[in-house]
């Protein structure tokens, strides 16, 4: 009772934090609406930006010319007339950080440039409103032109009906499949922009593409949300890092860009559908990368940051493992054995091909493998928090004990004796699972 009195304390806490940093955003979001002259000497804005702010504004806005520029060299340089066009740190202010969007903002500014570039006479269609807080960003960049949007939710929210009470969103309340064939039944059209950001799970994102794909003109953009940053290679949403990376293979769309959690690209040919089969080997690619990091047979391994160090720290007691980073603050690399030709290659500039890719989900699976096959004095010597790690070892073990699952990576049979989308997805749950453990035991706190 009293850890959960504690934990309830630090909850408290930290919303008070969200919520100031929030009423921070909105007020400067008010304020750069409205020009103060200054009564100063020097001739500077009262209205100046608070420190924290000003400071998210710095980290993004470098990004946002490129973001821009590839987005056009995508979509195409036509953008339908429109009176005031914002500038990029506008751009950050009006859509960037809305404190009721979900997205970040980077994301935003993307789903911005895409409503941007959708014709008069136009359609946007959205699947999973949540807060609307993308509805809102495509209303922005359509800027009151003649372009239908449509947002659809098997749930209301009163915080999106309030939030896009003044645009000119269509908010639908029911299961985007059924309403597909509502759509189709009602001639409503083709669709410029798709958004599929609904359910997380493989079979949810699998049936909304196949659901409403058909409907996007050709040439349209399809967008969607949570494929995770790179360095997280799906640890949070692994369900759609699945279905997506069956999607690239297979050339589902193209000319594929991600940026942030968001991964969009374009219908071009004919509708490519994406088979059990193809995410069956999706998931299995992801595996046979682990298992060769894990049986050192990657000798050259491409790491991010995040993880390269503490990947050594993981590995080095099993075999000889180092770490190279290339001049110019490149992404590291790290070495299985004495890989002297590779590491003067890195040292010099230059990149040798990769055996493998390092990202946080295979440092999860690695750190599983180690729980799994050593000592509890092994494990807590490589432990980042004793108390976290004695707690979820456990939870992992119930967890493969109630499903009678032998693991993933290191074995695929369960892979390949599902028989359709929902065995699978079922399966890639349970693994989500206990990626969300491991992650505990790692970065205890992340996010409990």
């Amino acid at each position: 009772k009293e850890s959960m009195e504690a934990f309830g304390h630090e909850i408290t806490a930290l919303q008070a934090s969200v919520d100031d940093v929030a009423d921070k955003i909105v007020a400067h979001q008010a304020q750069s609406q409205v020009q103060v002259a200054s009564d100063s000497s020097d001739g500077e804005s009262a209205c100046q930006p608070d420190d924290e702010i000003e400071a998210w504004i710095s980290a993004n806005l470098s990004h946002l010319p490129a973001q821009r520029e590839t987005i056009t060299a995508i979509l195409g340089d036509d953008v339908p007339t429109q009176d005031g066009r914002p500038e990029d740190r506008e751009l950050l202010m009006d859509v960037g950080y809305l404190n009721f969007s979900q997205n970040l903002p980077l994301e935003n500014t993307l789903l911005y440039h895409c409503a941007e570039k959708v014709p008069t006479g136009g359609r946007i269609l959205e699947i999973g409103t949540g807060h609307g807080g993308s509805a809102y960003t495509f209303s922005r960049g359509v800027r009151g032109r003649d372009v239908k949007i449509v947002s659809i939710d098997h749930r209301s929210f009163p915080k999106a009906i309030e939030c896009l009470k003044d645009t000119s969103v269509e908010l639908v309340e029911a299961n985007s499949i059924k309403y597909a064939k509502e759509w189709k039944k009602l001639k409503n059209g083709q669709i410029d922009l798709l958004f599929i950001d609904g359910g997380h799970g493989l079979a949810d994102v699998y049936a909304d593409y196949h659901a409403w794909i058909p409907f996007v003109k050709q040439g349209g953009t399809v967008v969607f949300h949570d494929y995770d940053v790179p360095s997280d290679g799906g640890t949070n949403h692994l369900g759609v890092r699945v279905f997506l990376d069956a999607l690239l293979q297979v050339q589902g769309i193209s000319k594929s860009y991600h940026d942030g959690r968001c991964l969009m690209g374009v219908k071009s040919g004919k509708t490519r559908k994406v088979s059990v089969e193809d995410c069956k080997n999706a998931f299995k690619r992801i595996a046979v990368n682990i298992c060769n990091i894990i049986d050192g047979e990657a000798r050259v391994i491409k790491a991010w940051p995040q993880t390269a160090s503490r990947l050594v720290s993981l590995l080095s007691p099993r075999m000889p493992a180092s770490l190279c980073t290339p001049p110019d603050h490149q992404e590291p690399y790290v070495l299985i054995g004495a890989e002297e030709k590779e590491a003067a290659e890195i040292a010099a500039g230059q990149f040798p091909p990769n055996d493998a890719q390092a990202d946080i989900l295979t440092l999860l699976y690695v750190l599983g493998e180690i729980i799994r096959d050593s000592t509890e004095q092994a494990v807590m010597e490589i432990s980042a928090n004793r108390n976290a790690t004695l707690h979820w070892r456990e939870g992992i073990s119930m967890l493969a004990e109630a499903t009678s699952l032998e693991g993933f990576p290191r074995h695929l049979n369960a892979i390949d004796a599902t028989e359709d989308i929902q065995n699978l997805s079922s399966l890639i749950a349970l693994e989500q699972a206990r990626l969300l453990m491991l992650m505990e035991m790692e970065q205890p706190g992340v996010y409990l």
